[in-house]
Parts: C-alpha cells; sequence; structure tokens
C-alpha cells in the first residue's frame, strides 16, 4: 500500500497567534520590567513534534473514525462504514494490512480493547435511517466472537472504556435521566462502572451530563463535565478537581503524549481538531500550527519500537486514519 506523506510547517499566522495566547490561559510567562519577551513552556515541545511526518494510513470512500491500538500487537482497530453500517476492523500499521473483526447487520462503534488484548468493548445498535436508537455495551473477543452485552438497562450507553486492571468496565449512560417528553439529544447522562467480576453496577458521577471518561494507569479518571470542563476524579474516594475549564474551548477525551496531551477542540470555523496542552493543562495550543482541515478522535498507540499518535482527519470527502512516529527506540 502506498503511504501518503506531509510535513507541517511552523509558520503562524497573526490571528492563529492571539487565540494561541488566549488559549494558554496566561501561564505561557509573565513580561518583566525590561520587557522581556514570554517563554512557552509547550512550544518547544510543539516545534519538535512539526518536524514529524504525517502519514495517512487508510485511503477509502467511506469514513474510518475512533482509532484505538490492540495491547501485545501492532495493530489497531477502528470504525468504518464502507458497508453501508459501522463495522469494526484492525490494520496492521507497518504493512496497512485490514482484517475485518465484525459482520453483523448492526451498527458496531467506539471500540476499545483490554489491557491483556483479550477482549474487545464497542457499543451496538440496530442500524436505522430514521434515527439512533438506544446503544448497548459488547463485550466480546478480538475476532468478533463471544458476543455478550454487558449492564444492558434500555438506556443509551456509549463511550465504554476498560478499567486499567481489565476488570471492570467505565461507560456513560443517559439511565439517569427520568424526564419524559424531551429529545434524545437533550437527557442528561452519567459515568458508569460496571464490574465484569461480579456484575455490580455503581454510578460515578452525579448525572449532569457528563461523558467521556478516560481511565488513567493510577486508578483515576479524566472525563468531562457537562458545562464542557475536564475533570480528574477518584473514583474510591469521590475526591474530584477541575483540569481545564469550560471557556477554554469544547474538548472532548484527551490522550496522553510523552508528558504531554492530546485532545480534540474547536479552532475558528472548524468544530473539531486537535490541540496539546502541558501535563497540568496550564498551556493549550493547536497541535498543529496551521489546522486546515477536521482533525477527531486521537489515540496514542506503543508498539515496541515505536510510539505513534493516530487520528481521523477529513481528507478528500471522507474520514480517514493518519499517524505520527513520535519516537524510534534503540
Amino acid at each position: 500500500m502506498s503511504r501518503f506523506t506531509r510535513r507541517i510547517t511552523c509558520a503562524l499566522p497573526l490571528g492563529a497567534l492571539v487565540l494561541l495566547q488566549a488559549c494558554s490561559g496566561g501561564r505561557s510567562g509573565t513580561k518583566t520590567t525590561d520587557q522581556q519577551e514570554t517563554v512557552s513552556a509547550l512550544s518547544p515541545w510543539l516545534q519538535t513534534q512539526q518536524n514529524l511526518q504525517v502519514q495517512q494510513l487508510t485511503f477509502s470512500s467511506s469514513d474510518q473514525l475512533a482509532p484505538m491500538g490492540i495491547p501485545g500487537s501492532s495493530d489497531i482497530v477502528y470504525q468504518s462504514n464502507g458497508d453501508g453500517n459501522w463495522e469494526l476492523y484492525r490494520i496492521h500499521l507497518a504493512s496497512g494490512t485490514m482484517t475485518r473483526i465484525t459482520d453483523s447487520p448492526e451498527n458496531e462503534e467506539d471500540p476499545s480493547f483490554s489491557p491483556d488484548g483479550r477482549r474487545v468493548l464497542c457499543t451496538v445498535a440496530p442500524a436505522t435511517a430514521m434515527q439512533a436508537p438506544p446503544r448497548d455495551i459488547l463485550l466480546m473477543s478480538p475476532e468478533g466472537k463471544e458476543r455478550r452485552i454487558v449492564a444492558q438497562h434500555g438506556a443509551d450507553d456509549w463511550f465504554p472504556r476498560f478499567s486499567p486492571d481489565g476488570e471492570g468496565i467505565y461507560f456513560v449512560s443517559d439511565r439517569v435521566d427520568e424526564r419524559l417528553q424531551i429529545e434524545d439529544e437533550e437527557r442528561r447522562s452519567a459515568i458508569f462502572f460496571y464490574s465484569l467480576r461480579s456484575d455490580e453496577l455503581r454510578q460515578i458521577t452525579a448525572g449532569e451530563d457528563e461523558t467521556a471518561p478516560l481511565p488513567m494507569a493510577d486508578g483515576t479518571l479524566v472525563y468531562r463535565a457537562g458545562d464542557g470542563a475536564l475533570h480528574l476524579m477518584d473514583p474510591s474516594s469521590g475526591q474530584d478537581q477541575r483540569l481545564l475549564a469550560a471557556d477554554r474551548g469544547v474538548y472532548g477525551r484527551p490522550v496522553n503524549l510523552s508528558h504531554h496531551w492530546i485532545l480534540p477542540g474547536r479552532y475558528e470555523q472548524l468544530a473539531s481538531v486537535l490541540f496539546a496542552a502541558d501535563a497540568d493543562f496550564g498551556e493549550v495550543m493547536p497541535y498543529f500550527a496551521e489546522a486546515a482541515v477536521p482533525q477527531r478522535t486521537p489515540c496514542v498507540f506503543e508498539t515496541a519500537n515505536d510510539l505513534y499518535l493516530v487520528w481521523s482527519e477529513f481528507h478528500e470527502g471522507q474520514w480517514d486514519l493518519f499517524y505520527q512516529i513520535q519516537y524510534r527506540q534503540p
């Protein structure tokens, strides 16, 4: 398979510089009495990333979204609507070899793998043309077999992710909202935890439209609050702190890359563009210096030799997968 390759330039127009200063929240430095120029802690790291090649992974007439790495392999799993409904595929990063995981009349979306690589999570729902039906959480083998619905309720469940130990599932559900005669998109949601060992289900957040859970290795949970702010919670104690204020932009679920964060946000006329943030979200800047096309659903994937940043980008009329190799180990 051929590869589309490009280089990212570092030049920023004046308007973009103004926006970057606003996004940085004033953490980039302070001028002294001798008018010393401000120095951003994030800018040197971003400039390093601009020297990395961006390569196109898929070349399709359909949409490819939601890539996630498969532990213990050099493959990623993603969703594609090439057959008219959403199905799951896996692709080898080096060769581009593609393998289909699911083949059903339903929509399977938003995949993720367990830490040991032996189980797959995704959402599943009937493929209807009228409106999006409630989704369920589907657990299955890497080959798409042994399909099992977990924590089924009849409500809409989405954003499933394994806990770091692989023994539980975090997901979002609107089952907390008992209001009647409201539009589905107006229903409030909460984050839940389902134990695969005991079948116990616990509500983790208050139910004020929280979403996008990101389980961390230390047991904490990053999520998006109803107002768009990013929070960090300790589910065992309930302690909660805000990481990024809602007025800093519309952000989705972040991923951690080399002690920095990559997350989708809004940039000028583009509703979904990758942003970078430092370790404590003190600074936020567009990841690509000149964002010309929408980008979304970033993931970070590490193999034995390389670290990849993979995302979906709107290219020639559809969403295709792109990636950067972040470093090469000796």
